[in-house]
């Protein structure tokens, strides 16, 4: 898309100025993505004509009982979900370097491009009508080399995030203290328009009045302890079978979440410290028990994952399939499924 009357301007990082050029759309594209929203009937009307295919597996008609759908990046391109056991290339560029949903409007999503002198542009892509896509900006590499938006040792790619009416973008790596150390900042009201935003749902905070989780030393290892409103306290996580690989691990309480029905937390340990914390991240019901392992091993600092009512999706690497695959748990075993293959990052459109 040509916006005829693109602006720039120039967003503050940070901690200093990134000269980001933004591409405002026109008024009429912003009312044209907010004049409907996403929802479930519509999930096949949005799909591009002869869009390629890729087989999922959510399990029988879960999907269908959700108030949700998944997007996301397979082969560089983004992948919608449609039903049970199908997904749909939505981009069918094979270039997506990284991507977020909005929060707080319905299908419609940011992505990132590098270009050929590595760059990085950033698109909308609005799902009530896909023919509306556009560029809302771009950010100048001002090293000229890969590390800028790429992690040196891991290869992980520069993220985005939406906090309020702006799209933060992750941007020049620094070694010293493994982390990016500037935000890109682009404005989103032109995008969003006048439309009510609704409060964005984030699952992974939800308040459980009934249920305290605090921590505690068992045998010189610091484990989760759940307290119920009934005055009752017991021990929920058992750790003392995962080696550490130095003493003052011991000590790291682990970090959890509860799911948003409070029947399930997941837990990572940290068991090892070279330039980036190592451990396993596992599941645990909120009884204690069914403790399951769902990663022997992962950098914590890249835990992805969203919770569905008790249901559970993250990524993580697969030794048999050699790539990051996209797991699901929706069972009273919290045993592991794959949905898709080769996932490196997912989102949830809630509608």
């Amino acid at each position: 898309m040509t916006a005829t009357d693109a602006k720039s301007r120039s967003c503050a990082g940070s901690s200093r100025i990134l000269m980001v050029l933004c591409t405002l759309l026109p008024a009429a594209y912003a009312s044209a993505m907010n004049a409907g929203a996403i929802s479930r009937p519509a999930l096949n009307e949005i799909v591009p004509d002869h869009a390629e295919i890729l087989p999922v597996n959510l399990g029988g008609s879960w999907f269908v009982s959700q108030d949700c759908t998944i997007v996301f990046e397979h082969r560089d391109d983004l992948w919608l979900i449609v039903d049970d056991t199908t997904a749909v290339n939505i981009t069918g560029r094979g270039d997506v370097f990284n991507f977020v949903c909005d929060p707080v409007e319905p299908g419609l999503i940011y992505y990132s491009v590098l270009d050929g002198k590595l760059d990085m542009d950033v698109f909308a892509l609005s799902l009530p009508d896909t023919a509306r896509n556009g560029i809302i900006g771009s950010i100048q590499n001002e090293t000229g080399d890969i590390s800028y938006f790429v992690t040196e040792t891991y290869g992980e790619r520069a993220g985005m995030e939406v906090q309020g009416g702006d799209l933060l973008v992750e941007c020049e790596f620094s070694w010293d203290r493994y982390y990016f150390a500037d935000n890109a900042v682009m404005d989103l009201s032109s995008i969003r328009g006048d439309m009510p935003e609704r409060e964005a749902q984030d699952s992974s905070e939800a308040e459980h009045p009934d249920i305290v989780i605090s921590d505690g030393s068992v045998n010189g290892i610091r484990e989760l302890f759940c307290t119920r409103s009934d005055g009752r306290t017991y021990q929920l996580t058992s750790t003392e079978g995962i080696h550490r690989y130095d003493e003052w691990f011991l000590e790291d309480p682990p970090s959890y979440s509860v799911s948003p029905s409070g029947n399930k937390v997941i837990f990572s340990v940290v068991t090892d410290f070279g330039d980036l914390a190592h451990g396993p991240l596992l599941i645990v019901d909120i009884d204690g028990t069914n403790q399951t392992t769902l990663l022997p091993d992962m950098m914590l600092f890249n835990l992805h994952y969203e919770w569905m009512g008790d249901v559970l999706f993250y990524t993580g690497y697969s030794p048999e399939d050699l790539t990051e695959n996209l797991y699901m748990i929706d069972d009273s075993l919290n045993t592991p499924r794959p949905v898709a293959k080769g996932v490196r990052n997912f989102g949830v459109i809630r509608f």
